[in-house]
């Protein structure tokens, strides 16, 4: 895309002016903004992608008029790229293969009895293991989800974590993380709470805020909200 935006440019500015923009937009919203906001980019893909194109058409050009060795390189390290060599190797390199983790029993017990609703699905309070598992299980909307589909992600997991609901960093202040989690339940307009069993402070609060148990399975405690009073 690089090569392409040069070569473009340097033939017809005019014509390589939209792509060149469009792709200035997409890698900028990639590094600068937030992990919610990284989706937009995806509207973007084109331009660097017509780019890409284009430089593929200029090293094409220029192999051809290159002596046989120098083309018999350039050959190979088309043929490198495009094969996607390069990404795969990083890849392997920066993640362990691994199989994926097995879904909680008592959470996908939990999951198939929740009120799902395809025009209003409900807004469940979770942990962040179960956050990052329950949309895709039931269509459900959770307050901290996937990195990319979780608007100010990193805060937020601050924040579930001063609240007492991630398992793995209990809060040091039993009065400061009530206050934390009174905040998000507050914020959001949740319909239920799925959260371990073992999360005995968080639970002991919803029950002081009103929220009435369900059902229990595996470890899991599925809760429900308390309805607000009528206007």
């Amino acid at each position: 895309a690089v090569i392409g935006g040069f070569a473009a440019w340097r033939a017809d500015p005019l014509r390589a002016a939209l792509p060149i923009t469009a792709s200035l937009l997409f890698f900028g919203i990639l590094l600068l903004l937030g992990s919610g906001r990284a989706k937009l980019a995806s509207g973007l893909a084109l331009g660097p992608l017509l780019l890409a194109g284009w430089g593929c058409v200029s090293l094409v050009s220029v192999a051809t008029r290159a002596p046989r060795g120098m083309r018999v390189v350039l050959a190979g390290l088309g043929l490198f790229a495009l094969l996607g060599l390069p990404s795969l190797i990083m890849n392997l390199l920066a993640i362990a293969l691994r199989t994926p983790p097995k879904v909680p029993e008592g959470l996908w017990s939990l999951a198939a009895v929740l009120p799902v609703s395809p025009n209003r699905p409900p807004c469940v309070l979770v942990s962040l293991e179960a956050g990052a598992i329950l949309p895709g299980l039931v269509g459900a909307r959770v307050w901290v989800g996937h990195f990319s589909l979780t608007h100010r992600y990193r805060e937020k997991i601050a924040r579930l974590r001063a609240a007492g609901l991630d398992p793995a960093y209990p809060p040091a202040d039993p009065v400061a993380a009530e206050s934390a989690l009174d905040a998000i339940i507050d914020e959001a307009s949740f319909t239920c709470a799925l959260l371990e069993e073992n999360l005995s402070a968080p639970l002991r609060r919803l029950a002081v805020r009103g929220w009435t148990p369900l059902s229990s399975a595996g470890g899991w405690i599925l809760l429900r909200a308390p309805v607000p009073p009528a206007p």
